[in-house]
């Protein structure tokens, strides 16, 4: 995205175009310096992740065996920005809280077995079970007309707060099964 400035702009002005208490620039655009608006905005985002995977294997007798997985992503996240009205074209200060929480989850069983009989009769079987859930949450809050830029959480704006939230979750449990024969590897 490309910025379009005005070259122009009053001599007493220098970088501070569109920020309180100058004006934009009249015969030009109506940005705020993108100079002091990196300045003076605020923004922080933190994000927790969590990746595991755990599996157990046991062989029940030779050539049968049972194997189960557990499988968990998460993640939690939030965001905070704030703008003070200096900066802002309608010179009202705004702040934005975000977030959003993932969670994925997979359970796989299976049991096998292979054998060989009479040295040229190879049998391999294999059946299983599948647990998976996927379930994300996020929201998002908005504030405006804050009183002070001292207090920038949005229980400080007076008027234009409004969020909306989201959740989403979604489950497939499988069932998967198969069977191989070959005469002498063939």
């Amino acid at each position: 995205v490309a910025a379009t400035l005005s070259p122009v702009v009053e001599e007493n002005v220098g970088l501070l175009v569109g920020v309180a208490p100058f004006t934009t620039y009249a015969w030009g655009n109506t940005r705020v310096s993108p100079v002091e608006a990196a300045k003076q905005t605020t923004g922080l985002t933190k994000l927790f992740r969590t990746l595991g995977t755990i599996y157990g294997e046991y062989s029940i007798i030779p050539g049968l065996s049972i194997r189960s997985s557990i499988n968990l992503e998460n993640a939690d996240a939030t965001s905070k920005s704030y703008t003070p009205l200096a900066v802002n074209l309608n010179r009202v200060a705004t702040g934005r809280l975000t977030g959003y929480k993932r969670l994925n989850f997979v359970n796989e069983n299976t049991i096998s077995y292979v054998k060989t009989f009479s040295s040229k009769h190879n049998l391999s079987v294999v059946g299983g079970q599948s647990y998976s859930t996927f379930k994300f949450d996020n929201w998002q809050i908005n504030g405006g007309t804050f009183t002070s830029n001292d207090v920038t959480t949005l229980n400080a704006a007076t008027t234009g707060s409004s969020g909306t939230s989201n959740e989403t979750k979604n489950v497939l449990i499988s069932f998967f099964g198969r069977a191989q024969y070959d005469f002498s590897n063939r």
